[in-house]
């Protein structure tokens, strides 16, 4: 006979009520009501999670930064519009992947200055609307998307929105001024989801966000990149004295500078001079020619406002007399 014949057997149901009973003996956790608060430090660089007061120069770069996206794209396409800024949050790539819409407009980033990649994630019908408005035009619709999705964005809608980057770049660069010297670099336009994984998923992000209210569209504009990128900068974005300064402080500059803009100039293309007497001009008949101080194939001179600015150059452009200018003209003593 085995030894353990003798050992009597639990059934299952005496093993449920045992562990029910070990459950209710586990001793519940210490309150804290009776005890000091303990205050847990959070590394928002860390990337295990932060308040956001814990880098105010983050936020500072934040306000800063959707003030300069108001202003450079009211220069960018000559309407006026409503940006509010949203706190700065981390998250993970994953969660903005997972929100993106179908399609997605989502520019590929290079970060000079924080030597790192990121995205801009645009709200599909505000970037169809800035980039008609940037050309001139009176903005997009819903049909827009429906184009969208089936053609994607096309070379000259890619092109365009190179140049709106510029335009962000400039917000900002101006916004982190006097913290690092940073800038955004356009790579790439993306409206399919499935190709704008541009970060590792699991990567730790900041997420700048701006609501704009542009025209007749209203959309948000997300600037994401990798917590570990600002890593270097995390003295600087906790400190409380660190002061953002920015080149555009005036408040009437750029409106002073979009007007200056608009202003038409008379634009002179000098192909060459010549002396002569009044009657050799009275004598100017059809079929007569006139020598000119230049030589053929020379340089010409760009007056603007009556004054040389540029040299340049004949050319033939979409069947039509034009120039190519060449540099800016030297200062020649008369």
């Amino acid at each position: 006979m085995d030894a353990f014949d003798d050992i009597e057997k639990i059934t299952p149901e005496e093993m449920e009520a045992l562990a029910e009973v070990l459950q209710d003996a586990t001793p519940a956790p210490p309150s804290m009501e009776d005890e000091d608060a303990v205050v847990l430090k959070y590394d928002l660089v860390g990337g295990s999670g932060s308040p956001r007061h814990s880098m105010p120069v983050l936020e500072l770069v934040q306000d800063r930064f959707c003030q300069g996206i108001k202003q450079q794209l009211i220069r960018a396409t000559r309407v006026e519009g409503f940006v509010e800024p949203v706190p700065p949050v981390h998250t993970t790539a994953a969660e903005i992947y997972s929100g993106l819409d179908t399609p997605c407009t989502v520019v590929s980033l290079n970060l000079p200055g924080l030597d790192s990649n990121g995205m801009l994630v645009v709200s599909p019908l505000l970037m169809m609307h800035l980039l008609d408005l940037s050309i001139g035009g009176t903005g997009a619709d819903e049909s827009s998307l429906h184009v969208l999705e089936i053609r994607g964005f096309s070379h000259t809608e890619k092109r365009l929105a190179g140049h709106l980057v510029k335009f962000i770049d400039r917000a900002f660069s101006s916004a982190w001024a006097g913290v690092a010297q940073v800038g955004l670099e356009y790579v790439r336009l993306e409206s399919n989801p499935r190709h704008a994984v541009i970060i590792n998923p699991k990567e730790p992000v900041v997420v700048l966000e701006a609501v704009l209210d542009w025209g007749s569209v209203k959309g948000e504009i997300k600037l994401v990149f990798p917590l570990a990128a600002i890593r270097p900068l995390e003295s600087k974005l906790a400190s409380t004295v660190v002061s953002v300064k920015t080149e555009d402080a005036s408040p009437w500059r750029d409106t002073l500078f979009n007007h200056v803009e608009e202003t038409p100039v008379e634009v002179i293309v000098e192909f060459g001079r010549a002396e002569m007497t009044l009657r050799q001009l009275l004598e100017l008949g059809e079929g007569e020619l006139i020598r000119l101080d230049r030589e053929p194939g020379g340089p010409l001179d760009v007056i603007v406002e009556g004054t040389p600015k540029y040299v340049a150059r004949p050319v033939i452009h979409h069947g039509n007399m034009a120039v190519e200018v060449l540099g800016f003209a030297t200062n020649k003593e008369e």
